[in-house]
């Protein structure tokens, strides 16, 4: 990785940091955990998940913190309880998902009610802007439709 890219990565992340301090974090496409970390240090859980397996291992080896979790898992499958999360954060994972409504599922499913997400995606992702995307989004049950028939 870069220099120019990792500052850009973890620029997403101390623009997220606010909204993840003493919330459940989820962060999606972690990697190798260096942003899980980074919001963990404020939040009072994070999960991340990452679909490759040595990348978490990686992740767990280098990141130890007893509020702090990894697994692997598709991100449209996430093996995390409803309604447990707070905050969820999903960079650069817009682009590599073939079904972004079932991404969306899932993010109705395990978000807490009054529950945030902050996406970040490249511009090859969204073909309409040449310019990286942040997206904080709070109250997010009202702007995916899909969720508004789950909630009470």
């Amino acid at each position: 990785m870069t220099p120019e890219l990792s500052g850009e990565h973890l620029h997403r992340y101390a623009v997220a940091e606010p909204s993840c301090v003493g919330k459940r974090v989820l962060d999606l496409w972690c990697g190798t955990g260096r942003g899980s970390a980074f919001l963990a240090r404020r939040a009072t859980s994070v999960v991340g998940i990452d679909a490759d397996e040595k990348t978490i291992v990686r992740a767990r080896r280098n990141h130890y913190q007893e509020n702090l979790q990894f697994a692997r898992a598709a991100p449209d499958n996430l093996p995390l309880v409803g309604n447990t999360i707070d905050v969820i954060t999903c960079f650069d994972t817009l682009e590599r998902i073939a079904e972004p409504d079932a991404l969306f599922e899932e993010f109705c499913r395990v978000l807490a009610p009054q529950a945030a997400q902050c996406i970040a995606t490249k511009p090859s992702a969204m073909a309409k802007t040449q310019t990286p995307t942040i997206c904080l989004s709070s109250r997010v049950t009202t702007s995916l439709p899909s969720c508004g028939s789950r909630r009470t």
